[in-house]
């Protein structure tokens, strides 16, 4: 009932059992090489153990293409990873290795009480034994877990990223808003800063924990936010991941449904590369073929991979590319479900949620400030009782989360029920000219892109683009950016070789 990652040897049987949570929550990774089966929760802890960094260029033609790899993948040659909601059994004795899938995001109970389910779910992980950090943005999510411990009596303090002032309509700091929430509930508040030359100078160390591509600075933004929770003496947190799948809180979850895209794009421009398409996008003709249809998230992905293959060498793309995509088609099929807005639940939940939102953005700052995340909404009997809940229960077609957003109405936060989604982002990296200057200076050194996919050609040609550019360029752009620059600082710091 909600975080766990393990493993069982059965010595009678001479036979390996491993398991993961059913969201991802907590990381499990695996290397089966020369007759060894070794399991750690990071890849760091195989290349300590004497076995070698090195791109695996399959795995990485499928993030540079789709962000998130296939389920079992990682970025690393040789080290793989039991799925979300995955088990593996191993026959130590044949070698033989069994990778199946144990549960998926499906319907499972009756309608009930979620309110219920989802305050017994905080209880539980807001125990009294501790004093409670809770991540704190302007969504329904954290606040309303927030409400609800406050409301149990726990001793629980909010934390909330700040970001640089915005510009124009997309608003990415939600730390006013957090605060005034905080204010309400008189619970102590603590603003955390993160400027973009913060997130510059602390993405390297975002990277070697996380092991992760980061399309934004939301990466080491929430580096940042778990060290200062570390630094004010917490060693629990909770926060609101995993509403968002299971309540169809996501405009592109909405858009299976039936809601305008292009309205939405204009109305969530955060989201557009991201969530929502943009122009162009990459040819997924391949993945049509093996799923039926390409959800609206996966358009998205087809934005970002078209203009990151506009910076990739030739020669790597050709030869990586399209077995890529065809690979990575084949190898989600097990997640397809009957109903598209179900299959767009399915693969997102999987691949975004436990392949990048909960291990790279919760678990890994987290656990590297020695801190144990706790997620209340991937609670089991919450998810059952949110996947039972019915489109129009969740008030689509003209919000959802019907049912927080109703709580936090009756408890005094209106400023928070009527605010629109907004996914977290930092703002875009581009929009300081110090930043741009940081990002010229490293990214036009002699070796720079010796070992990785990117033209060097290619990358000065587009820097020079740059000044040119209009805030809502930067925006479009911001995923672009973020993921050039992973790829440079995992080449670096964990020394990969081709």
């Amino acid at each position: 009932d909600g975080e766990f990652a393990f493993v069982l040897w059965d010595r009678p049987r001479h036979c390996v059992f491993a398991a993961r949570d059913r969201c991802g929550i907590k990381p499990l990774k695996y290397l089966q090489q020369k007759g060894d089966l070794v399991f750690a929760s990071e890849a760091k802890a195989f290349f300590a153990g004497g076995w070698p960094a090195q791109w695996d260029h399959h795995s990485l033609a499928q993030a540079l293409t789709f962000q998130y790899p296939s389920p079992q993948r990682t970025l690393f040659e040789n080290i793989k990873q039991v799925a979300p909601g995955c088990y593996l059994m191993a026959d130590l004795a044949t070698g033989a290795v069994i990778h199946q899938r144990w549960w998926t995001w499906s319907e499972t109970a009756e309608p009930g009480d979620y309110l219920s389910a989802l305050r017994d779910s905080v209880a539980e992980r807001v125990d009294g034994v501790w004093p409670t950090a809770v991540h704190l943005s302007a969504g329904c999510d954290s606040t309303t877990a927030l409400v609800m411990a406050r409301e149990l009596g726990r001793e629980v303090t909010a934390f909330s990223v700040a970001f640089e002032q915005d510009w124009g309509a997309v608003a990415h700091d939600e730390s006013v808003d957090a605060a005034q929430t905080a204010r309400v509930l008189n619970v102590p508040f603590e603003k955390v800063m993160s400027t973009r030359m913060d997130m510059c100078t602390h993405w390297a160390t975002a990277i070697e924990r996380s092991e992760q591509l980061g399309i934004n600075g939301h990466l080491v933004a929430k580096w940042l936010l778990a060290k200062a929770i570390a630094q004010k003496g917490f060693r629990v947190s909770i926060s609101g991941e995993g509403a968002d799948e299971t309540l169809l809180g996501y405009s592109f979850l909405t858009a299976e449904l039936g809601a305008n895209v292009t309205e939405l794009v204009r109305s969530n421009p955060v989201a557009v590369g991201l969530m929502l398409p943009d122009d162009h996008q990459l040819d997924f003709t391949v993945v049509e073929q093996q799923w039926g249809f390409v959800p609206v998230w996966l358009q998205a992905k087809a934005s970002l991979g078209w203009k990151l293959r506009t910076l990739l060498k030739d020669e790597w793309a050709e030869t990586y590319a399209p077995q890529a995509q065809s690979d990575w088609a084949r190898e989600t099929r097990d997640l397809l479900k009957t109903e598209k807005v179900e299959t767009a639940r399915t693969t997102w939940a999987v691949l975004a949620l436990g392949g990048y939102i909960l291990p790279a953005l919760a678990d890994a700052p987290e656990a590297g400030h020695h801190i144990q995340g706790r997620v209340p909404f991937l609670g089991k009997q919450v998810m059952e009782q949110g996947l039972a809940l019915d489109a129009q229960t969740l008030g689509f077609p003209l919000q959802t989360k019907k049912p927080l957003r109703d709580f936090l109405r009756e408890k005094g936060l209106g400023h928070i029920a009527d605010r629109a989604k907004h996914p977290f982002q930092a703002p875009p990296l581009l929009g300081s000219s110090e930043v741009q200057m940081y990002l010229k200076t490293l990214w036009s050194e002699d070796t720079a892109w010796t070992h990785t996919p990117f033209c060097p050609t290619k990358i000065q040609q587009w820097m020079q683009q740059w000044p040119s550019w209009d805030q809502g360029t930067y925006q479009k752009w911001e995923p672009v950016v973020s993921t050039v620059l992973s790829v440079y600082w995992m080449q670096r710091v964990f020394l990969l070789r081709n």
